[in-house]
């Protein structure tokens, strides 16, 4: 057996030549090995904390232990997000089998993780803990949601319904307000029917919801509302939405002093044109398009009712979420004989037109027959709805004159 404690040893004659050298030699060693060894991460219990962190760092999975009131659950989605007095927070729990109530005060383990979009709570365990007050709810402007900084925060928005419709149980809003419009998914209703909200004026609290590409960069916004608590009505639509006053198709978009209304508009007019999920009417020497999935329900020749948003077009207004009814019906207008080279200044847009021209070609899509034609310079191309082109159209080579 080895021995080296014995007077001839090596170290047993150094330690009785120098013990400070020993003892800085084993220092050394000591620190050497403490470097080695990885200090653990520091235990974060604020939102907050879990949000400034980089990707880089919020993947090094640092453990989380906070407090926080649940603002949005949706189970199915597995949509889950928590607010403390700091910051709200998305939640990743892919095994979510129940929904928490909004209000549910509950404490949160986990780690923390960014895979992506922005720092979030992984690998969660729960308490409940009971029932807290929701945050109060911070105003915030379209600019302010699309900025990304709002993202999983309780916030609260203003504007006007322009469309509202039910889905598996939920309503799906279309909200225009200070910046834009807003898509807004309220998960409990509670019997809140979309009539009651088209058109009014509401305030909005919920959680906003990011949109994202592959490359982490926001694509749009969505307010979360957890229920109908969460919706203040303050100025509700008009009872009978054809009871409003009519406004001729030449005032629309026009200047006045004190501004457009943001609220819905009636006017009439003639159908001109149907195509499929757009209507075309025209009143006098001004038209109107408006996408309309019910298209179908009138045609060329009916007077109509229609009711919906104006908004800014390409060349002319645009009638947006337009609700129509059939008033009887009329002539259609006298085409406005054109040049192709006026048409493509958009004076005419959605107007009634005829032109000379010549044909190049003839071929037929899946829903349209399609001719390519020439008038002077300008080469344009004409379409007919297939369900509207007779059962004899005829055969026309090109150099056709028409």
């Amino acid at each position: 057996m080895r021995r080296c404690c014995t007077a001839g040893c090596p170290w047993t004659q150094l330690w009785n030549r120098s013990p400070l050298v020993i003892l800085l030699l084993a220092q050394h060693a000591l620190g050497w090995a403490q470097a080695k060894t990885p200090s653990p991460l520091p235990v974060l219990t604020t939102a907050q904390q879990v949000r400034v962190l980089s990707p880089d760092e919020a993947n090094r999975a640092y453990p989380v232990r906070l407090r926080a009131v649940v603002t949005y659950c949706d189970f199915r989605n597995q949509d889950f997000f928590v607010q403390d007095a700091t910051a709200g927070i998305f939640v990743d729990d892919p095994a979510l089998k129940t929904a928490f109530a909004t209000g549910d005060e509950l404490e949160i383990e986990g780690v923390t993780e960014d895979p992506d979009f922005a720092p979030q709570i992984g690998k969660p365990r729960y308490r409940i803990l009971g029932q807290a007050p929701l945050p109060r709810p911070q105003p915030a402007s379209f600019d302010a949601l699309i900025s990304t900084r709002e993202d999983s925060q309780f916030v609260q928005f203003e504007g006007i319904v322009q469309s509202a419709s039910s889905d598996l149980g939920r309503l799906i809003l279309d909200v225009l307000g200070d910046g834009g419009h807003l898509n807004v998914n309220v998960l409990n209703p509670q019997g809140l029917a979309p009539a009651q909200l088209v058109d009014a004026r509401v305030r909005l609290q919920g959680v906003c919801g990011a949109i994202f590409n592959q490359q982490r960069q926001l694509t749009a916004v969505q307010l979360q509302v957890p229920g109908r608590q969460q919706i203040i009505i303050f100025e509700p639509p008009a009872p009978d939405p054809f009871s409003l006053p009519v406004r001729a198709l030449r005032d629309l978009m026009v200047f006045t002093p004190q501004g457009t209304s943001e609220h819905r508009i009636r006017v009439q007019g003639t159908v001109t044109l149907r195509r499929p999920r757009r209507l075309f009417i025209q009143e006098g020497s001004q038209g109107l398009s408006m996408p309309w999935p019910q298209a179908e329900a009138v045609a060329p020749g009916d007077r109509v009712d229609a009711v919906g948003f104006a908004d800014v077009g390409e060349y002319s207004p645009v009638l947006q979420h337009a609700v129509v009814r059939r008033t009887g019906s009329a002539s259609l207008p006298v085409a406005a004989f054109v040049t192709a080279r006026q048409a493509l200044s958009g004076t005419f847009d959605a107007v009634r037109v005829s032109l000379d021209a010549t044909i190049h070609d003839q071929r037929q899509s899946e829903t349209d027959k399609e001719i390519i034609a020439q008038d002077g310079d300008v080469l344009f191309e004409v379409r007919l709805d297939q369900q509207s082109a007779p059962a004899n159209w005829p055969n026309l080579p090109p150099g056709t004159r028409v």
